[in-house]
């Protein structure tokens, strides 16, 4: 009977050498249900054929593949097995009593299983194991129970040599029971351990690929060296800015080479020093070095291990700050213009009573003289008033005071002033056209500084036609704004001008100060709108003034 007992033993323990194999194989785990109502039911149906004959009684260990498929399978493989345990014994007997024994075992048997699914749900280890073996030990009294009962009825006879046969019979499915819960637990753990290794790997990678996508993308030039000054990571910007002979070619091919080779072949001692402090450990410096005409900024670190706060490697990040400072001398040269301008603004309104003094004086002077020489004191006196225009416009310019505004139509301020730009018009003989959008969103606006803005730029477009000229005033609103345009039909303003058009004491005109448009730039400003100019030489020229609406207005109109 010990070879039987043995032959046995292997056949259930062949779903575990299955699955092992099946695992190292095959790690994607698919069809995993399928697998095991395979193996489990070729176990089943083996155990069956190979049933040790215990005087008339045929005993095998077929209870323990299908309590394993059962529990590492799920329901489905559960009724699975139970189909192919009940086959495995149609025409084994001649009693239907047998039959229905054979089901109440395999039912019972299902039972518990399911029972204990539910149980395993939330353990794992030594204590899921001792509830397997807990229903084998259930499975096997109730085999036992039915087993004597059996021997009863055949009026078997006990001997040491049987009971010792029974004894080594439950001995070796209990071992055999223990061996495949183990294994197939080590199995499931292992498979845990790979699933999260897994996951881990991938996570890293994932990181590491967008790590490499931000120094790849990035405008700063990064280099990152190990302990022993070999390059692990560098992107193509900080090759470029170099001029590296190896810029025509992957950063890749830079990888794992001396980060002192990499600057001594481009020259640029600058980063050598710097990493060498970086890997002695001292803190993250900054320096400022200038390549070419472009000024960089230069930052070193030391990274450390985490484990045992080792430097393990450095970092070097390479910036581009050439707009940088450039905006920062263009900072101090308008500082510095602030003060002269302030300075001017104090001088030019200490001048505006001298001169009033000297127009009252010419004016009185010319009274008193004879009518010949009228026309010369004509001259002076509007030279004097021309002065005063200058000194007004650039006063306005350089206070650039806060505004008040109230809310108005942009509308009733133009028309306001229309008599006045009509009557100019007529004096050139041109013709105005004027064309306002009604009704018209109501903005915050400074009505003595809006007639200003439109007084400077009527007159400019006036100025730049001949006799016959129309000039057109629309407004409109579109969508959160509200637009002037004035358009003009003059000589237009060349791509060149146009980019000094606002900027102070930039004319075209010989009579012209070049603190119109600068004024107008700056009126607008103060209302948070912008001003954009559309020229063409031969054809004319389009002022465009765009003011945003007050969030209350717009919300009104909608």
């Amino acid at each position: 009977m010990l070879k039987e007992l043995l032959l046995q033993f292997f056949i259930c323990l062949l779903p575990v050498f299955a699955y092992q194999l099946w695992h190292d194989i095959d790690h994607r785990w698919k069809n995993h249900q399928l697998y095991i109502v395979v193996v489990c039911g070729a176990s089943i149906v083996l155990c069956k054929l190979t049933a040790i004959d215990f005087y008339g009684l045929q005993l095998n260990y077929q209870m323990i593949p299908f309590m394993t498929g059962a529990i590492y399978g799920g329901i489905p493989v559960l009724l699975s097995l139970s189909i192919i345990y009940a086959a495995t014994y149609i025409g084994s007997y001649d009693n239907i009593e047998h039959y229905i024994g054979l089901l109440f075992y395999i039912g019972v048997a299902s039972l518990l299983i399911r029972f204990l699914l539910t149980a395993l749900q939330q353990i794992s280890g030594n204590i899921k194991i001792k509830k397997m073996l807990s229903i084998a030990v259930i499975m096997m009294t109730i085999t036992s129970i039915l087993l004597f009962s059996l021997l009863d009825r055949n009026n078997f006879v006990w001997t040491w040599s049987r009971v010792l046969q029974i004894v080594m019979f439950i001995a070796m499915f209990f071992i055999a029971a223990w061996y495949v819960f183990f294994r197939f637990e080590a199995i499931i753990r292992k498979k845990v351990v790979y699933d999260n290794y897994k996951q881990l790997y991938t996570n890293y990678f994932i990181e590491v690929e967008k790590l490499q996508q931000f120094i790849d993308r990035s405008s700063l030039g990064v280099i990152i060296i190990d302990n022993s000054g070999n390059i692990t990571q560098i992107n193509s910007y900080i090759i470029a800015i170099l001029n590296h002979k190896s810029s025509h070619e992957s950063s890749d091919k830079l990888l794992g080479s001396s980060y002192e080779h990499f600057f001594n072949q481009v020259d640029s001692q600058f980063g050598v020093k710097l990493l060498q402090d970086a890997l002695a450990g001292k803190t993250a410096s900054l320096a400022q070095v200038r390549l070419d005409q472009d000024f960089y900024l230069c930052t070193t670190v030391s990274l450390y291990d985490i484990h045992n706060s080792e430097i393990s490697g450095a970092a070097l990040i390479i910036q581009n700050i050439t707009e940088l400072a450039q905006l920062r001398d263009e900072v101090g040269r308008m500082e510095r213009l602030s003060i002269v301008g302030q300075m001017a603004a104090s001088i030019t309104h200490e001048i505006r009573n001298p001169l009033a003094v000297i127009r009252g004086f010419i004016q009185l002077m010319r009274e008193r003289s004879p009518a010949g020489q009228h026309e010369y004191y004509r001259i002076v006196m509007e030279e004097l008033d021309r002065a005063n225009l200058i000194i007004s416009d650039f006063l306005s310019l350089a206070q650039n005071r806060e505004v008040q505004k109230e809310l108005t139509s942009l509308n009733h301020i133009i028309s306001e002033l229309l008599p006045l730009l009509k009557a100019d018009a007529n004096l050139r003989g041109q013709t105005l056209l004027v064309k306002l959008q009604d009704p018209l969103p109501h903005l915050l606006l400074n009505d003595r500084e809006i007639k200003q803005l439109l007084l400077n730029l009527v007159r400019n477009g006036m100025e730049a036609m001949e006799d016959n000229g129309t000039l057109c005033i629309f407004t409109y609103s579109e969508h959160e704004y509200v637009y002037l345009k004035i358009t003009d039909e003059g000589a237009g303003i060349s791509e060149e001008a146009l980019k000094h058009l606002f900027e102070p004491f930039f004319t075209t005109r010989s009579k012209g100060t070049g603190l119109g448009l600068p004024l107008c730039l700056s009126i607008v400003e103060k209302h948070n709108g912008w001003i954009d100019v559309k020229s063409t030489e031969g054809v004319g020229t389009s002022f465009i003034v765009k003011f945003q609406i007050p969030v209350e207005m717009s919300a009104t109109s909608h």
